[in-house]
């Protein structure tokens, strides 16, 4: 399983979580509320509030959520991360079973 780790301001993040799980594509979706991001953009010192998104997934399924968030997402980039993980076997379970194709895709 991966989670991947966007930020996105806060108005957006909760719109991005909901698209995730409705589509089955993630499991479990945690917002952190306000981080304040220090960044350069187009050559100037930027600050933004922003919100940190934690999104839990199969594997299989990091493809169709960087499509989502991209699309969800009001940045021209976005950030988007992906790191590999491990887990207990019974979360591992669950997340495979609820990020599924198999299962029907409304909440």
């Amino acid at each position: 399983m991966i989670m991947m780790i966007v930020s996105a301001p806060a108005d957006a993040a909760e719109n991005i979580a909901k698209e995730l799980l409705a589509k089955r594509i993630a499991g479990c979706v945690q917002i952190l509320k306000s981080v304040e991001s220090v960044y350069i953009w187009k050559g100037k010192l930027e600050t933004a509030d922003e919100s940190i998104l934690f999104v839990k997934l199969p594997k299989k399924n990091e493809s169709a959520a960087q499509e989502i968030i991209k699309e969800a997402h009001p940045y021209e980039v976005p950030e988007i991360l992906s790191v590999d993980v491990s887990s207990n076997e019974e979360y591992r379970r669950w997340l495979y079973e609820v990020a599924s194709d198999k299962r029907p895709k409304k909440i």
